[in-house]
């Protein structure tokens, strides 16, 4: 799809808090292979919110273990709001977590911009939260950036490329880049260079327009037309906290969110990809601005939020935009994030963030190569197409092949907790309609089940035909146990797909 671009530089969906249905005994019996009657219990009412003053033994439990994998995430948006509402985990489980991230991304640029985005998110200085916040989404969505905004990226750069080659610097000792290639180490030092200039050019504003007029086409003079309808019959109604003039702004000029009254006028070299462009009759690798110029880069953090404040509306129109929301939701990150790491009992035991080489099948044998299985996996609609097999190593349960029976592999035990795999629809995808989007779903469906190994959650009273009926942005697959009779653990019934 034209409008998408091939290479995208932030993703179609909402943040996910990745613990959101991770219970403790879950993950207990995941980790020690023990049945949920082996977990500490409560002190005092089972009703009561779980603290650290309400278990027993919560300060000499061992932390629990929760890995994920996301497959082209693209801007490390799970990983931060996961990371910002660890607290909420430990306050319903009273349990300390070790976090451990697998990051696929496509192409050196995206590992690149991952890992700033992420630095920028966890840094600690005396910066102001909301400045943090406000930088982090100037770097996300904007393709033009404040003077000031980009002073900051220049000087990040060597600390950023000694993070990458040498695994030394600030926060270094979360970050993994030892699992890629020294070629695929080097092109992530080639674009951390590059967007410090580097003697090389990038005007975003002729490379972005080459598109727009590209997808435009004889409607380019009268895009901004194109716009309103896009805005009214497309995007409107599946999010309405989106107001029209910041969707306007952002498809004419490419400019998301906006602090204030600045200026934004130095080129957001972030944004750059690398994409295969013909030239004298051969396919050659070309530096551009390959990301979506249809969508927009609202979605991560600026569609929902738990501030009622921010959700009130007036004659059906939102008071606040979803760049005012986005704000907040990341600001709040950033506290809770820092919150988090701090007290007699910090609720974040450990953090570490990998990366996965840029090739998907090279990717997963990695992990297979580790052992490492996955409790919950991320995969965009980009690849969706991965959920038919080529994840089956990355799995918890063991009967996904032939179906067998007997101890898994993972942790000698039935009672574990089943992978968690989470698939983008492309519900926000505006060059694809209901009925294509309706396809779509229908097709992972089949992707995931046609061997039987995976079960829809929720399942929609047994008909997966309610769900996949419905214009969500995630479908949720677990995969089967092997055997009946396993103890069933408590769920947290916060949905993805509301």
């Amino acid at each position: 799809m034209e409008g998408s671009g091939p290479v995208g530089v932030f993703g179609f969906s909402r943040a996910l808090n990745l613990t959101a249905r991770v219970t403790a005994p879950d993950l207990y019996c995941s980790a020690n292979g023990a049945t949920a009657s082996d977990q500490p219990k409560y002190v005092g009412s089972s009703h009561q919110s779980p603290s650290s003053a309400s278990f027993v033994e919560v300060a000499e439990e061992a932390p629990l273990d929760l890995n994920c994998l996301l497959f082209d995430c693209r801007d490390g948006r799970h990983i931060i709001k996961t990371l910002g509402s660890i607290h909420t985990f430990f306050q319903r489980t009273g349990r300390r977590v070790n976090l451990s991230f697998h990051v696929f991304e496509q192409q050196a640029p995206l590992i690149a911009r991952t890992l700033l985005i992420l630095w920028l998110f966890m840094r600690e200085d005396d910066v102001s939260t909301l400045e943090k916040s406000q930088q982090i989404l100037e770097l996300l969505g904007n393709t033009f950036i404040r003077r000031r905004t980009a002073d900051l990226l220049e000087t990040l750069i060597p600390t950023l490329t000694r993070i990458v080659t040498d695994g030394c610097g600030p926060l270094s000792s979360h970050f993994d880049f030892s699992w890629l290639k020294f070629r695929e180490r080097d092109d992530i030092e080639a674009v951390l260079k590059f967007w410090r200039g580097d003697g090389r050019s990038y005007d975003i504003a002729q490379l972005r327009d080459f598109r727009l007029r590209r997808y435009y086409g004889v409607r380019y003079d009268t895009r901004a037309d194109a716009v309103d309808w896009d805005y009214h019959m497309k995007l409107r109604e599946k999010a309405p906290i989106i107001h029209k003039s910041e969707f306007l702004r952002w498809r004419l000029h490419g400019i998301a969110f906006e602090v204030r009254e600045s200026e934004y006028d130095v080129p957001n070299r972030t944004t750059a990809t690398v994409s295969l462009l013909k030239q004298d009759g051969l396919k050659v690798s070309k530096w551009g601005y390959f990301s979506d110029i249809v969508t927009g880069p609202f979605l991560p953090f600026g569609v929902e939020t738990d501030n009622a404040e921010l959700l009130k509306t007036a004659n059906d129109v939102h008071k606040h935009t979803s760049g005012e929301i986005a704000e907040y939701n990341v600001s709040e990150f950033i506290k809770n994030y820092h919150a988090s790491k701090s007290g007699s009992i910090p609720p974040l035991a450990g953090l570490n963030i990998t990366f996965l080489p840029c090739e998907p099948s090279q990717a997963v044998a990695r992990l297979a190569k580790s052992g490492r299985k996955m409790h919950k996996i991320f995969v965009s609609s980009s690849f969706a197409h991965l959920i038919e097999d080529l994840l089956d190593p990355c799995l918890l349960a063991d009967n996904i092949n032939q179906g067998e029976s007997g101890p898994s592999s993972a942790t000698g035990s039935d009672s574990i907790l089943d992978t968690e795999v989470i698939v983008e629809t492309g519900k926000y995808l505006l060059d694809l309609n209901k009925e294509q989007t309706t396809a779509f779903r229908r097709k992972v469906c089949d992707l995931a089940t046609q061997r039987d190994r995976f079960e829809l959650y929720p399942s929609g009273n047994g008909n997966p035909d309610v769900i996949v009926a419905k214009d969500v942005d995630f479908l949720v697959f677990r995969t089967k146990r092997k055997s009946q009779g396993q103890p069933e653990h408590s769920e947290v019934t916060l949905q993805y797909s509301p």
